[in-house]
């Protein structure tokens, strides 16, 4: 059972930071606002099908006009499209769940394989606002958990960072075959080694006793998304009939972390492409195939998500809860990149 949430009557008890709520209101303004709909008592399951069929129809909105990318390669190759369509977009939501998962466990909380898929649709269409809505999500959902603000936030801030350190750590592995890039790689190494320090110490914050756990599990996790990434983007080359490495691919998707980490454009749109280019070039691939691809892969991406939040909002059913666990939230509501 996922742990006990404050009822939203209540004010929410101040936590070991110190906070007593009033973060909220600072926290992501309207966005922050929208998703505290969702404390509301009881959460029916219609309002959460309607939530997930909106979501839906935002991803189609968002990647409907953007198809005509599709046709920037020389020979298209359709029949890749199922696989980032149907497999590698669902590997990746599977996977911000896991990663959901695990900052719950971190907190203290239990958080279901339903409830961690619903939360990363939706912190998806967050993400595809000028600001990091999927942190204001997340940070709100280990809230209605119990969470202090500040202890969200920390959880967010490991995941955030482990991802970032495998990202570097692959990048700079693989870079250190090509002589040229030696330097750059070994600098990606260091910073890899000190991101994963930077989590273990936040983890080892947050709950001593299981730091050491939680750590492998988000490193596992992370480096998994990593490789579904650079899959994705590996397969858009395809797609377009472009040929990329396997290394390559893996270069090049560390444009979505870096996109990701600055946080001020829409879903990394645009600077999500632009930096695609720029990598391209330091490993020896054509800027403007990286950016058809990795646009590509975005449009892929939205497709799937609207295909996910349909299902999600198709097959939603009501939890079986007795009186006492109406207090749990009926919602616990994380890149896609």
């Amino acid at each position: 059972m996922p742990s006990r949430s404050p009822s939203p009557s209540r004010a929410p008890a101040p936590g070991a930071d110190g906070d007593e709520g009033g973060d909220d209101r600072r926290a992501g303004g309207w966005m922050t606002r929208m998703v505290g709909l969702l404390d509301r008592k009881p959460a029916s399951l219609r309002t959460r099908r309607v939530l997930v069929a909106a979501a839906m129809v935002v991803f189609l909105a968002v990647s409907i006009p953007s198809l005509g990318v599709l046709r920037e390669g020389q020979a298209l190759r359709p029949a890749v499209l199922p696989l980032l369509i149907l497999v590698t977009t669902p590997l990746t939501v599977l996977a911000n769940a896991a990663e959901y998962r695990v900052m719950g466990a971190v907190n203290g909380h239990r958080i279901a394989w339903r409830d961690a898929t619903q939360l990363t649709v939706l912190a998806a269409v967050a993400n595809l606002l000028p600001l990091p809505g999927g942190v204001v999500v997340r940070t709100q959902a280990l809230r209605r958990q119990g969470s202090s603000t500040g202890r969200a936030l920390q959880a967010n801030l490991a995941a955030g960072l482990a991802w970032i350190a495998c990202g570097a750590l692959a990048v700079g592995a693989l870079l250190l075959t090509r002589p040229t890039q030696r330097l750059l790689a070994v600098g990606l190494l260091l910073l890899a080694v000190g991101l994963g320090a930077a989590v273990a110490v936040l983890l080892h914050r947050a709950a001593p006793g299981r730091a050491a756990a939680h750590l492998g599990q988000l490193l596992a996790i992370e480096a998994g998304i990593v490789a579904v990434s650079a899959t994705r983007v590996w397969l858009a080359f395809t797609l377009l009939g472009f040929a990329a490495q396997p290394a390559q691919a893996v270069a090049i998707s560390g444009s979505v972390i870096v996109a990701a980490a600055i946080g001020i454009f829409p879903a990394g749109l645009g600077l999500r492409e632009a930096l695609a280019g720029a990598i391209a070039v330091a490993v020896d691939l054509p800027a403007n195939r990286a950016v058809a691809a990795t646009a590509a892969d975005r449009v892929a991406a939205q497709v799937g998500l609207a295909l996910v939040a349909g299902a999600l909002a198709l097959f939603l059913r009501a939890p079986a809860v007795d009186e006492d666990a109406l207090d749990d939230p009926a919602l616990h509501p994380v890149d896609l990149p």
